[in-house]
């Protein structure tokens, strides 16, 4: 052989929950879902070529229903201004941040990206600034590996039918856990498409109201080159009643993860059967926000350096992190999928030509050759592959 070739859960967060508390030494009965502030280094850079930092107009009075919505629009980026939701947008672009030395995932480093703060939002005095956010995601995952396996997972929940069971995928990178979901549908915007749910993140048990609870959307452009993340806080009554106000109160005195389990699922049940309307600020105008956004950046991200890939008498590399690739067509012969970079690496799998992957991670050279980290579309296999030897390509690009 050659070389080459749902909709809710909250059950298995307890377990990562305890992990988390343990690992970041958290007091369980103090313990909010505040995401935490990366202490990252910022690297210098050149300043842009064009001025990349300025405030979206914000209306000072209320229109009326008959008003037409307005299209805030921020170098190629735009989205339709919900009075129901907000008033006006705070735009620009984040820092480049380069990370702690050697660290990924949210203490790692991150490229410069769009920031859209909203201003006036519905939700009185939100947990956390309501925001959105878009990712040059290929960039993202060439310098944060993790990053990449976000996006693949956003991009193997939008080819099926129903969302997971398991954890759903979610940027910005938080040191946090995903308690539960709910909620969760399938979105289109103009040029992509995503998945939008309610979810909460903690280190700890907590309660879920209007200091946890927020709707998330998550997508991808159709050419898969920016990722579009959002974290608008969401409130509900029915989460504040009597009823769930015991629930809480009973788990106080001893924190049991069972019963924390029988308190998520009555939480979720709550959510699920809730009107849209019923929620703060309205689930079906927070979906038209989305609907109406267009993501065609006009600009250039700047992103951490990537150290040039010096690989001698291997093929020129065709593909990147946070992309699809295909096994290529040649005379009939599997891919071998491997453990590590190199031929002398166990053999984990093989797979067939015609094969779709999504590229996590990569490149690095070995053995005269380029090699990538991948899984398939549906994540049943995981590995390092080979691009291609001796003038013979055993990847291609796939778009």
């Amino acid at each position: 052989m050659k070389q080459k070739r749902g909709s809710s859960f909250y059950w298995p967060v307890i377990a990562s929950l305890v992990m988390a508390m343990l690992a970041c030494n958290t007091p369980v009965k103090n313990a909010r879902p505040i995401p935490p502030t990366p202490t990252a280094t910022e690297v210098q850079i050149e300043a842009p070529t064009r001025v990349v930092t300025a405030t979206l107009s914000q209306s000072t009075s209320t229109p009326t229903a008959e008003s037409a919505l307005d299209r805030l629009e921020y170098f190629g980026v735009s989205f339709d201004r919900i009075p129901a939701v907000f008033s006006g947008v705070n735009s620009s672009i984040a820092s480049l941040e380069g990370g702690e030395a050697g660290a990924t995932g949210w203490m790692g480093p991150s490229p410069e990206h769009y920031l859209f703060e909203l201003q006036g939002y519905t939700l009185p005095s939100p947990w956390i600034q309501p925001q959105i956010l878009v990712y040059p995601i290929r960039e993202y995952a060439a310098v944060n590996p993790p990053a990449g396996e976000v996006a693949a997972k956003l991009d193997a929940a939008l080819r099926v039918v129903e969302a997971s069971r398991d954890s759903l995928p979610f940027l910005p990178m938080w040191n946090a856990g995903q308690v539960f979901h709910a909620r969760s549908e399938f979105l289109s915007f103009q040029n992509g498409k995503g998945l939008r749910y309610l979810t909460c993140y903690a280190q700890a048990m907590v309660p879920i109201d209007e200091k946890c609870l927020f709707y998330t959307f998550q997508g991808l452009t159709q050419d898969g080159l920016y990722y579009v993340a959002a974290v608008l806080p969401v409130d509900l009554p029915e989460l504040h009643t009597a009823e769930m106000t015991s629930l809480w109160e009973a788990l106080t005195q001893d924190y049991d993860p069972t019963r924390y389990q029988g308190y998520l699922e009555k939480i979720v049940q709550t959510l699920e059967v809730a009107e849209g309307r019923a929620f703060s600020p309205d689930l079906k105008q927070l979906d038209a926000l989305f609907a109406s956004l267009k993501v065609t950046p006009s600009i250039t991200l700047k992103t951490p350096p990537v150290p040039a890939l010096n690989c001698p008498n291997a093929l020129a590399t065709r593909l990147a992190a946070a992309s699809r690739a295909r096994v290529t067509f040649t005379d009939g012969t599997p891919l071998r999928v491997r453990e590590s970079p190199g031929k002398s690496a166990r053999v984990l799998k093989t797979i067939p030509e015609g094969t779709e992957i999504f590229i996590l991670e990569g490149p690095q050279c070995k053995d005269e050759g380029v090699w990538w980290r991948m899984q398939t579309l549906n994540g049943s296999v995981s590995g390092w592959v080979m691009e291609g030897e001796k003038g013979v390509y055993f990847l291609e690009p796939r778009e």
